[in-house]
């Protein structure tokens, strides 16, 4: 969820935001996303098949690195980015999916371990 300026300039982007923050995640599992990947915070969004943590992009320079979860493990990815827009718009990024990493990644381990967990597939 951006935190931004708002009021009745009208100042921010009008772009929906990636990462609602509406649903619970495991204790567990926010200790973790937050020693691993996301010292100062995150936010996250809880789809039918795929859970989302990370951060968006405020301002402009601002980076976005939002880690997907999906319940069909090949199909989680990384997304990284950063806005080159006002107020955190006009976002450049690449993704790269859990079945293009080569070597045991941070996001490999981390992946393997909470996927289980949190959708319950063997």
């Amino acid at each position: 969820m951006r935190r931004r300026i708002a009021g009745s300039f009208g100042l921010g982007n009008p772009d929906k935001e990636l990462l609602s923050n509406r649903g619970r995640l495991p204790k567990a599992f926010v200790n973790a996303v937050k020693r691993t990947f996301f010292k100062e915070g995150f936010d996250f969004e809880i789809q039918e098949d795929a859970v989302a943590v990370g951060v968006e992009p405020t301002y402009q320079d601002d980076p976005l690195k939002i880690i997907v979860i999906n319940k069909d493990k090949s199909k989680s990815y990384v997304r990284r980015g950063k806005a080159f827009g006002l107020y955190g718009s006009q976002v450049v990024a690449t993704i790269k999916y859990y079945d293009d990493y080569k070597y045991k990644s941070k996001f490999i381990k981390f992946v393997d371990t909470w996927h289980q967990k949190l959708f319950g597939v063997l």
